[in-house]
């Protein structure tokens, strides 16, 4: 007999990273049976480093989809509990996982204003565009005010037009602007000048197609072209 008080416990160290994996078939096999125990697959514990989290952000940052996507269809499972300023939504956006979005939205989970700002600055940093139309498409989330993105002891909060700008993600601004999107623009060239050190650091060939991206974001924000760059020089080959 499994006590109760230890079965959402169990659910998360029977698949740690340090383990063995199981194949998906065994481990919903026994996700079942704990959870036929009284375990539940959005109970909040604390993991071995002391930080929290759930079963199934567990399974998201340990990329078991195909489990998650199982226990979506058969358990009701909470999806929008966020740590350290990453949500089920944000690890899946980051990872291109748009089936195991769509498959989480389909059995009644929701793109909140919180988990989706996160999820957005992710498919944005990783410059997923589809993502990034998905998300705007299918929530209602806020694009001028600023969500947490990072590390656990490395978080910073950056508004989406922010975070495409600092990635020079020139379809990503497209996307946005066309939007109901605060343009500050002193605020984004400095966003975007912090990238023009790079090319000084790059190649020819690399650089000059940074700088063409930049060219395209200083158009799109309604900046003098070549503004926020200084006197470029090309490089040395």
């Amino acid at each position: 007999e499994i006590m109760p008080s230890l079965v959402g416990s169990e659910m998360c160290i029977r698949d740690r990273a340090c383990t063995l994996p199981l194949e998906d078939d065994k481990l919903i096999e026994l996700l079942n049976t704990l959870i036929a125990c009284g375990a539940q697959c959005d109970t909040r514990l604390r993991t071995a480093n002391l930080t929290t989290t759930t079963p199934m952000l567990l399974l998201c940052k340990l990329e078991r989809f195909e489990v998650m996507k199982y226990l979506v269809q058969h358990h009701k499972v909470n999806l929008n509990y966020q740590s350290s300023g990453k949500s089920i939504f944000s690890i899946l956006a980051g990872k291109q996982r748009l089936d195991v979005m769509q498959e989480c939205l389909k059995f009644g989970a929701k793109l909140t204003h919180q988990n989706a700002g996160s999820a957005l600055l992710a498919a944005i940093y990783a410059g997923y565009v589809d993502v990034v139309q998905f998300i705007l498409d299918n929530s209602d989330v806020d694009l001028n005010v600023t969500y947490l993105f990072g590390e656990a002891l490395q978080l910073s909060s950056y508004t989406p037009i922010q975070m495409a700008v600092s990635t020079v993600n020139v379809d990503s601004v497209k996307l946005l602007c066309q939007r109901e999107v605060h343009i500050d623009k002193n605020d984004l060239a400095k966003h975007l000048k912090a990238n023009t050190n790079d090319i000084y650091q790059m190649k020819k060939d690399p650089a000059l197609a940074l700088l063409e991206k930049i060219h395209q974001i200083e158009e799109t924000l309604g900046l003098p072209v070549g503004s926020t760059c200084l006197l470029y020089t090309s490089p040395s080959p």
